[in-house]
């Protein structure tokens, strides 16, 4: 498949850079955490595990470059669907573009601003909190959007099995953000301790079980959000430049030889 503008690039590995930075800003900084004593092992939320220094260098860095590839993954799929994609499915592509760019700026905030431990009601929490909400939902929308796109633009079992993945990878996330957010507040009022305490939230605490419930919603959701970057990839591997593409040194070698013949054949009248 070629798409005018693009140059020649293993396009493949873009979902591969995006969901690869995913996966270690969501499991190195819990590593780092835990064994510096900082967050209680079982389980602590993700935003607790970016917190402190300095396993929050590694989490802001790493949903930096996330946010940065899937600038560049919203854009290109953008051009991919324009391409390929029926007149009709031209406006909600547009609106799916603008959901994968917002997920993407909100993915990066919230990298940079991280909690304040000490204080719930602190602007770098509330902003940090508003973020990652902004963030997953975002990217569950872009996520549906997307799933709805692949099952237009089906026309083989594969594809209409990429676009089935598509939807129940989504429909499960929508399951955990239901799951992470009714199990926090539970939890947030059966706990009877600090704002600061809870980067250890043990099973002594009141609400502790449905915390780890809420934890583990939340990190579901995050490996649910970086298998759907991930399910890209076979779509943008198939990514080619245009025969006609200068930059493309096939086409060169093409265009050339088109050259030749017309000159050949001006010859041969003459």
């Amino acid at each position: 498949m070629s798409i005018p503008g693009l140059r020649s690039f293993p396009y493949g590995c873009l979902p591969l850079a995006a969901g690869g930075c995913s996966l270690v800003g969501l499991v190195v900084p819990y590593i780092i955490a835990v064994r510096l004593g900082h967050v209680y092992p079982i389980l602590p939320f993700i935003s607790d595990t970016g917190a402190l220094h300095p396993e929050n260098c590694v989490f802001g860095q790493m949903l930096n470059l996330t946010s940065f590839f899937l600038v560049f993954i919203v854009y290109i799929r953008h051009k991919q669907v324009t391409q390929e994609g029926p007149t009709e499915l031209l406006e909600f592509n547009k609106a799916s573009t603008l959901l994968g760019y917002t997920a993407a700026l909100f993915i990066s905030l919230v990298g940079n601003v991280q909690i304040d431990v000490n204080s719930q009601h602190a602007i770098e929490t509330e902003v940090h909190l508003f973020s990652a909400f902004m963030a997953f939902g975002g990217g569950l929308l872009f996520s549906l959007t997307q799933s709805w796109i692949t099952y237009k633009l089906a026309d083989d079992f594969w594809s209409y099995s990429m676009a089935a993945l598509r939807f129940t990878l989504t429909f499960a996330g929508v399951v955990f953000s239901v799951t992470l957010l009714e199990f926090r507040e539970l939890a947030n009022a059966e706990f009877n301790g600090t704002y600061a305490q809870t980067l250890h939230w043990n099973p002594h605490d009141g609400g502790y079980v449905n915390h780890v419930y809420s934890s583990v919603s939340e990190y579901m959701m995050g490996f649910v959000l970086t298998a759907l970057i991930l399910s890209l990839y076979k779509e943008f591997s198939a990514i080619k430049p245009p025969t006609g593409d200068k930059t493309n040194p096939v086409a060169k070698v093409a265009a050339k030889g088109d050259i030749e013949i017309a000159r050949d054949s001006l010859v041969s009248v003459l």
